[in-house]
């Protein structure tokens, strides 16, 4: 019979107990990896160095793409909310491995577009909210990305102007209603207005932009990955905002959101 023992950090093959249990499960993970998978792991500093070494060993040394910092808890998160070893409000996103060769060069990557995967006659692509969900831009700080939208509920096509066919208007706010903006000007919007695309989320509508994975010259475009993310909804209270949705109460103490490593 297996006996089942806590991992305690007085152990002192604490570690080394943890690599162990993590060893078998990144081999499997890499056997079911596809050819152009990648694997995105969310850890915090106990285990970070440790995950990076086991994952070298498994996948190779030039299977690391980037490690981001993420930050867990809000800036007005008190010890009343949060555990005294998880205080620090930092944790990381380790990405890897691209396979066989399809690394980013120096700090720029290739950003991750299967999940989500559309094609058109560009190529695959991915949608990208075209609202900035940083609350920092509004209408105060960025008046010029403040601004309606008009969307054809026939086509889901945008445009700048009201008319007949544009009949939907929509304004950079937040489901709660925050104002924030869009991250393209007018003009930009009315030079590229073929990237844009709006779909419905339940009674309301919401505008993306294409992301394709190809550019124009017919190369795999490179993103310069943000090493830091601040951005609440890769935040704790996200994670248990979904949580207490499905149960009724916040049964976690430290969920991670689902658009963490999504």
């Amino acid at each position: 019979m297996t006996r089942l023992t806590a991992n305690a950090e007085s152990n002192g093959r604490f570690h080394s107990d943890w690599l162990s249990m993590m060893y078998p499960r990144l081999k499997l993970a890499r056997n079911l990896l596809a050819h152009d998978g990648v694997l995105v792991m969310s850890i915090d500093d106990n285990e970070s160095a440790s995950l990076r070494k086991v994952s070298e060993e498994v996948f190779g040394p030039r299977s690391f793409v980037a490690q981001l910092a993420v930050a867990g808890q809000p800036a007005r998160a008190t010890p009343r909310s949060v555990h005294r070893e998880d205080s620090r409000v930092t944790s990381h996103i380790r990405a890897g491995p691209l396979q066989r060769g399809h690394h980013g060069s120096g700090s720029k990557m290739v950003a991750w577009r299967t999940s989500t995967c559309r094609v058109d006659e560009r190529g695959p692509y991915r949608l990208l909210g075209l609202r900035n969900r940083n609350q920092a831009f509004n209408p105060s700080t960025r008046p010029n990305l403040y601004y309606p939208l008009f969307i054809s509920p026939a086509s889901g096509e945008v445009s700048v102007a009201s008319s007949a066919d544009f009949s939907i208007q929509v304004l950079p706010d937040a489901p709660d209603g925050t104002q924030t903006c869009w991250t393209w000007s007018r003009e930009k919007v009315a030079a590229e207005n073929e990237l844009l695309v709006a779909e419905r989320s339940g009674d309301d509508w919401r505008v993306f932009r294409k992301d394709h994975l190809h550019g124009a010259d017919g190369e795999v475009a490179k993103t310069l990955a943000k090493s830091i993310w601040l951005d609440p909804e890769f935040s704790n209270d996200y994670g248990r905002r979904s949580v207490k949705t499905l149960f009724g109460s916040a049964v976690n103490g430290l969920p991670k959101p689902v658009s963490l490593t999504s």
